[in-house]
């Protein structure tokens, strides 16, 4: 597992090969990746991302292309562009020292994030929404590639979420996630062959989406495409929509104005519409009981932080009655 300390070999590394002199401003170790924030002489930031020497090449060279695509279209927000070594490539392996992996570098994108706007407006979700997509857009008739199907992949959610609850202690919480798996079964298995199909983001959650420091009410920007992939269209607003419901007062109603923004530049087909809730839900399930796991009870810890707001919201949304809330999406997300 990667530590801060590797961060100094990666400027290193970086500086060599990259035709540039990095220094660190900080490190980040993630899930997977080692992030690494860098500045150059210059004062540009950049981020260099490590990933471990297990991860498949050819899925790290896809989702560059991925990048290449989204920046290419020139949309009216900002996204990462892959910067290339001295030789033109847009992967280096380190093969020595503690830090092993493949080192691939991203130009900075400004912004605050999400998950530190304190309030989401009903602006702020239809501009999240609009976002996701542009993002569709942009990234249609891309080929699959990368590695396939993967444990954040919302189309297999209800098979990680099995794993994950396997020897994880529960009281009531168990009851409830059962209540969220029935639901996604009456709504979403039976429409899945006839869900739409793309190449999409897929991890549009509060850590990857930046709005404006001036203006919270604006998403102006978005990082990360380590997940995305070849998977139903509609899985990139059903996790935006599902992490705006987090924290929000009215969290079916932060749903829907994500939808609803969404919808603005790319109608969803009545199955979509159908299958949204239940999605959204049970990719929550999925967080709380991943980042439960893996907090082992240590409340500081980046799983805790990652996990801390989201059962609440599971709760209110149960109790509201998860039919009900479905009714309510249906009727507010069509498109007279």
């Amino acid at each position: 597992m990667f530590t801060e300390h590797d961060a100094l070999l990666v400027a290193q590394v970086s500086s060599e090969r990259f035709g540039r002199r990095f220094s660190v401003i900080r490190a980040i170790v993630g899930e997977t990746y080692l992030n690494v924030a860098l500045t150059d002489d210059a004062g540009r930031k950049y981020i260099a991302k490590l990933a471990p020497l297990s991860v498949d090449p050819l899925a790290l060279e896809w989702q560059g292309l991925l990048v290449d695509r989204v920046a290419a279209a020139r949309l009216e927000f900002a996204t990462p562009r892959l910067v290339r070594t001295t030789n033109g490539e847009t992967t280096t392996r380190i093969t020595d020292g503690s830090a092993q992996g493949t080192l691939r570098l991203f130009t900075w994108v400004e912004g605050i994030l999400m998950s530190d706007v304190p309030r989401y407006s009903d602006h702020f979700l239809n501009s999240l929404g609009r976002l996701s997509a542009r993002l569709t857009q942009a990234l249609e008739g891309v080929g699959a590639g990368g590695s396939g199907e993967h444990f954040w992949s919302l189309a297999r959610t209800h098979v990680s979420l099995s794993e994950v609850l396997d020897g994880l202690p529960l009281g009531v919480e168990a009851s409830l996630i059962g209540e969220v798996s029935e639901f996604h079964k009456r709504h979403v298995v039976a429409l899945l062959d006839e869900l739409p199909r793309s190449v999409v983001h897929q991890d549009l959650n509060p850590y990857n989406v930046l709005a404006d420091p001036f203006d919270n009410d604006l998403v102006i920007g978005v990082i990360d495409f380590d997940d995305a992939e070849e998977t139903i269209r509609v899985a990139d607003i059903a996790i935006a929509a599902g992490y705006a419901m987090v924290d929000h007062r009215d969290p079916v109603g932060a749903l829907i104005a994500t939808v609803n923004g969404y919808q603005t530049v790319l109608p969803l087909t009545p199955s979509e519409r159908s299958s949204i809730l239940a999605l959204s839900l049970l990719r929550l399930c999925l967080s709380w009981a991943t980042w439960s796991r893996r907090a082992n009870g240590d409340r500081n810890s980046y799983a805790a932080v990652r996990m801390g707001s989201t059962w609440p919201v599971l709760q209110r949304v149960i109790a509201l009655g998860l039919e009900n809330a479905q009714l309510r999406v249906l009727k507010e997300t069509h498109l007279v």
